[in-house]
């Protein structure tokens, strides 16, 4: 009866050891398999951020690309207002060479008053050519200073 015994009791304390094992290898899955939910969430957190980022500096990007688009549209425009400027003042250069060649009969004193009204209406596109370009500049330096 002895030997029995102390085999039961050999048994029962293997089979507590092996419950212990198992419960202990169960704990540290556990362990494991929250760590592992923690990193997830902070992987996905990350990828949101990093997502986040890139379509902010895709967005900075278009935004600088269509400002210099516009500057450079509004460099163009300027310059095709300076050539303009540029080609009423020369045509205005002439017609005042021409006045100045005129004689004093009276076709020529037509002539001359028509050659005036040219002028002054040239003289007024001028000015509004001028404004424009006025304009353009301070529309120019205002997009700068923002």
């Amino acid at each position: 009866g002895k030997k029995m015994e102390k085999v039961s009791d050999q048994h029962s304390a293997q089979l507590k050891q092996q419950q212990d094992l198992v419960l202990e290898m169960e704990n540290s899955a556990e362990a494991l398999s929250s760590e592992l939910e923690m990193a997830n969430t902070k992987l996905k957190q990350q990828m949101v951020l990093t997502a986040a980022q890139e379509n902010t500096v895709s967005e900075l990007r278009a935004e600088l690309k269509a400002e210099q688009d516009m500057r450079s549209r509004m460099a163009a425009e300027a310059s095709e207002l300076r050539d303009k400027v540029d080609s009423m003042k020369s045509e205005m250069e002439q017609l005042q060479l021409m006045q100045k060649f005129l004689g004093g009969n009276s076709k020529e004193n037509l002539h001359n008053a028509k050659v005036t009204s040219r002028e002054l209406i040239l003289m007024r596109k001028c000015e509004k050519l001028l404004n424009e370009v006025t304009k353009l500049k301070q529309v120019n330096q205002h997009k700068e200073e923002q």
